[in-house]
């Protein structure tokens, strides 16, 4: 199993946590990709710790959907099914929506300032910065604005899963234009104080991402 090459401690968590909490991103980030092997002496060797909060820490993942584990054999990194994405972003895409429209009321010109900043901050981004990362900028404005800890438990949640498809989406320079102008017809929408047509751009941006990775055969489609 390919990890990072240097050795880490665990510093100010517990072993399972911080283990737990890892893995976590380097599967959300690709590190770690669909259909990699997790070994679990390897890792508790990589972070110096025993064999069971590692353990421990698989089963939390394996909760959360990101490890299939294989008993008696083997665990691995989680592949995504055409069906699953779907229903990912179906349920994200009506979880934005449903901030935008608390948010609503409250949108006013320097929230919209806001948005076109981040968004021509996302078209322009520099090669150190995430395209994904502004992205999830941009949608968050919503969420703090509608300042509502169900919608944001639900949206980190989905965002665990969602993160992995978008880094295969935003592979392509395309894709990236194609979010920043469903972007710009969002922020057109809320000047224009038509919610139902911001609400479907909403919708439409997130749904095409779905459409691109599952039409263009991701590797995260691949059942392995």
């Amino acid at each position: 199993m390919p990890l990072p090459n240097s050795p880490q401690q665990t510093i100010r968590k517990s072993a399972k946590t911080y283990v737990y909490d890892t893995l976590r991103d380097w599967i959300v980030d690709g590190t770690l990709a669909p259909g990699e092997k997790l070994v679990d002496s390897n890792i508790a060797e990589y972070f110096s710790v025993s064999r069971t909060p590692v353990r421990e820490a698989i089963l939390a993942l394996a909760n959360q959907k990101l490890v299939d584990i294989l008993p008696g054999k083997f665990t691995i990194v989680s592949h995504f099914d055409i069906k699953s994405i779907y229903s990912l972003y179906t349920a994200i895409s009506c979880l934005h929506q449903s901030a935008l429209t608390v948010a609503y009321p409250y949108i006013n010109q320097e929230i919209i300032n806001k948005l076109i900043s981040i968004n021509e901050r996302y078209l322009n981004h520099t090669a150190e910065e995430k395209p994904y990362k502004i992205d999830l900028e941009f949608h968050q404005v919503f969420f703090d604005i509608a300042d509502n800890a169900y919608f944001s438990k639900f949206k980190e949640e989905l965002e665990l899963h969602a993160i992995r498809v978008e880094n295969q989406f935003f592979k392509s320079d395309n894709n990236s234009l194609k979010s920043y102008q469903d972007h710009k017809m969002i922020i057109n929408c809320l000047i224009n104080k038509d919610l139902e047509g911001a609400k479907k751009h909403m919708e439409n941006n997130f749904m095409y991402t779905a459409y691109q990775v599952c039409d263009n055969g991701s590797e995260l489609t691949d059942n392995k």
